[in-house]
């Protein structure tokens, strides 16, 4: 079927005498048309919005109803130190989170290819770096004296709290921080640096398992004074030639030689990493504490949640949203911290929901939370997306466990904060909100 062609039908009509007569026919019946479409369109327009009008304003409402949790308590579990990105040392007094000692464990590599021995002339020094996060007071100087391990210890055992014990009367090395830095070199004891080359240059079928085994290490201990905490930056061996200077290494440091054997007069430096690590943290809690609970990413100390949401209070099952809020005391939090000190801020909390049978540390080290919420700066709170369990306590299928909440990741580096419980007012307690549909 071919397109009408309309323009040449005119053409043809005017030829012929008849075409004022057509073309005035075909202007009022286009008018008639238009008129039509006009009124049909203008009908649609009138329903249409009708019913949109209707839907949005007068059917559908949306609410915020707050349910206030079951009890909010403290808990304790003290959580992994060993082989983290970051190992602690030193000591602050901190007016709200007590006094911390933080003691800083490490064993030496003997596995890279390029440190296969020792000579008697050669240097064994620790080099260390730190991360740019400091705790308590950056400005003052910090000394630490560094001694031998007298017992076995393994990093991915160590829990803070624990305590290695070691020999204070025998000093390995020492060095002080006296401003903000990022590498420190601390040149090792020769007693030491002798133990340690019996185990690089032993030939025993099984010197690893022997190394490991044995009561072989160092621990960085804070002099009395100290009021900061540094946090070095630790990663295991990743290659048999891993010299890495971004993290903590043990170094060698020798004459070079040239390859007849004589000395060039440049100076050789040789590298191994830690192959164990951990920290010790001791905190001694100030004698009162302000309304709320103290929440330590060590896991010293924690929240635990009764979440005790009752199907029947929740006003309607077409809920869009649900959320565990909780406010931060955020005054106690500024006015403790004396001026020019430095806590790690904590941005985020993380909720987990754990069975009462299993260890709650262990399941926050190795587990998936429920969620996870940032700081919100304008309402002071941190807020969890709990949807999915609301589903599942309204729709007969409640997960077993309480929430317990800690904050920031377990990396080793020392975070704190305070959070107001259910002794609060009734708009800083800990709440569910949920929008719905009504």
């Amino acid at each position: 079927m071919y397109r009408i062609n309309l323009q040449s039908i005119i053409r043809k009509l005017r030829s012929s005498g008849q075409a004022e007569s057509f073309y005035s026919c075909c202007l009022r019946g286009q008018a008639a048309i238009l008129t039509l479409l006009l009124a049909i369109f203008i009908v649609s327009c009138e329903e249409s919005g009708v019913v949109g009008g209707a839907f949005v304003e007068d059917q559908t409402e949306i609410t915020k109803s707050v349910l206030y949790t079951g009890p909010v308590q403290a808990f304790n579990d003290p959580g992994y130190t060993g082989r983290l990105r970051a190992l602690a040392v030193g000591a602050y007094d901190d007016p709200l989170f007590g006094e911390v000692r933080a003691l800083g464990y490490m064993k030496p590599s003997i596995s890279q290819e390029d440190v296969e021995n020792l000579f008697t002339n050669d240097e064994f020094e620790l080099r260390l770096v730190f991360d740019s996060t400091v705790y308590g007071d950056p400005e003052s100087p910090a000394s630490f004296n560094i001694y031998r391990t007298m017992e076995t210890w393994r990093g991915n055992e160590m829990r803070y709290g624990n305590e290695i014990q070691f020999n204070d009367q025998s000093l390995v090395g020492e060095f002080t921080v006296n401003s903000p830095t990022d590498t420190i070199v601390v040149q090792l004891s020769s007693s030491f640096r002798n133990q340690y080359r019996t185990f690089l240059e032993s030939q025993a079928s099984d010197r690893d398992g022997i190394y490991r085994e044995s009561t072989f290490g160092l621990v960085i201990v804070p002099e009395p004074g100290v009021n900061q905490i540094l946090h070095a930056k630790m990663r295991p061996e990743s290659e048999e030639n891993d010299s890495n200077l971004q993290y903590v290494r043990f170094r060698v440091t020798r004459e070079a030689l040239d390859d007849e054997g004589q000395p060039t007069g440049d100076t050789e430096f040789l590298y191994q990493p830690a192959i164990d690590w951990g920290s010790s943290v001791v905190r001694t809690p100030p004698s009162s504490q302000p309304l709320g609970i103290s929440v330590h990413n060590t896991l010293e100390q924690f929240i635990e949640i009764e979440p005790d949401l009752d199907p029947d209070d929740v006003s309607s099952r077409n809920f869009s949203t649900a959320e565990l809020v909780l406010h931060l005391n955020r005054d106690v939090m500024d006015l403790s911290l004396p001026e020019g000190h430095i806590r790690p801020e904590v941005d985020t909390a993380i909720l987990y929901q754990i069975p009462s049978a299993e260890r709650k540390s262990d399941w926050i080290f190795s587990r998936s939370p429920v969620s996870v919420a940032e700081y919100n700066e304008d309402q002071g709170s941190f807020r969890f997306d709990v949807s999915n369990y609301l589903t599942n306590v309204l729709f007969g299928s409640i997960p077993p466990g309480n929430f317990y909440v800690t904050v920031e990741s377990q990396s080793g580096i020392l975070y704190s904060s305070h959070i107001y419980d259910d002794n609060a007012g009734e708009a800083l307690r800990p709440k569910f909100v949920i929008t719905a549909a009504q």
